[in-house]
């Protein structure tokens, strides 16, 4: 019998959104969603926070006291205020994301030759602090289980940053792990990897348009799953023309004609994360680039 299972990419910039903004977002996504359907959400770390994470290993690596410690200041207000502004009477999320803070704390002061190692390892904590956060706010609609990207996303050791996916390794990992989970619903992090050796990486710019994508591949493993990706952004879709927006948006596209279509254009999803599905079956994936400034625009439909 077939089963459809949703991926909901959400970005820095949509978890920025407010309360009620983000409710009407996560309700759509609810009262869409047949019972029984299982949910996967994608995210990104907040809006701004790797550039500012980045900026902090370049101030660590320069011994640069001063602008650390307001670099990590301003790390811990952006996660207070997302708290604050979405689950101001949770007791126990404080705790959770103390943790990460102590553990960052950890890596500041740790007398290091300041490498791509040591950046990917702190750059994982933008993820990592917004998913835990937006669990605890996406349960309070949709009952979810917080699974760690980097149990199931392997990457190769070449690089820590712009790091290659062993694609076939993790399909198995998420396959597994999904397999073992008895929830509908997931909440995991986009751009954060492991590789061989156990060591935190990264995916590189827009990595977690690659992570949903691969929880997509690894969902149609399952010959009975039809998948339905979307991709929740802070435009109404692909634009026809990127430099004259009152153009408007392709109403669907295929894969093949949105790769060549970046040769030439900004496009708002990684090219990469599109073309290994490139082959997969029309009729057993959709993929959506959405705007959550307008839940009533379908967006862009793209197929293979």
């Amino acid at each position: 019998m077939e089963r459809n299972v949703y991926v909901h990419k959400i970005g820095g910039a949509g978890l920025m959104m407010d309360r009620g903004s983000l409710t009407s977002l996560l309700f759509k996504i609810k009262t869409q969603t047949p019972p029984g359907a299982h949910i996967i959400f994608v995210v990104s770390a907040l809006a701004g926070v790797t550039r500012l994470l980045d900026n902090l290993a370049k101030a660590i690596k320069n011994k640069e006291k001063d602008k650390i410690d307001l670099l990590f200041m301003n790390f811990k207000m952006i996660h207070e205020e997302m708290i604050n502004r979405l689950i101001p009477f949770d007791r126990h999320i404080h705790r959770e994301i103390d943790k990460y803070y102590c553990q960052m704390d950890s890596i500041i002061n740790r007398e290091v030759n300041y490498g791509d190692k040591e950046r990917a390892n702190l750059l994982k904590y933008g993820e990592l602090c917004s998913s835990v956060i937006f669990r605890v706010f996406a349960d309070i609609f949709i009952p979810t289980f917080l699974l760690d990207a980097r149990e199931c996303i392997i990457t190769d050791n070449d690089s820590h940053i712009f790091a290659k996916v062993d694609l076939p390794l993790t399909l198995d990992k998420i396959e597994s792990k999904i397999n073992g989970i008895h929830h509908n619903s997931i909440v995991t992090q986009g751009y954060i990897a492991r590789n061989y050796l156990g060591e935190d990486t990264a995916l590189g710019y827009d990595g977690s348009d690659l992570t949903a994508a691969i929880f997509a591949l690894a969902l149609l493993k399952d010959k009975e799953n039809k998948v339905f990706l979307s991709y929740w952004k802070d435009i109404l879709g692909v634009w026809e023309n990127p430099n004259k927006e009152s153009d408007g948006i392709f109403g669907a596209m295929i894969i093949l004609d949105y790769l060549e279509f970046a040769e030439q254009n900004h496009v708002p999803v990684r090219v990469d994360a599109l073309k290994i599905l490139s082959s997969i079956d029309p009729s057993r994936i959709k993929i959506f680039i959405r705007s959550f400034l307008d839940l009533k625009n379908p967006g862009t439909l793209i197929t293979p």
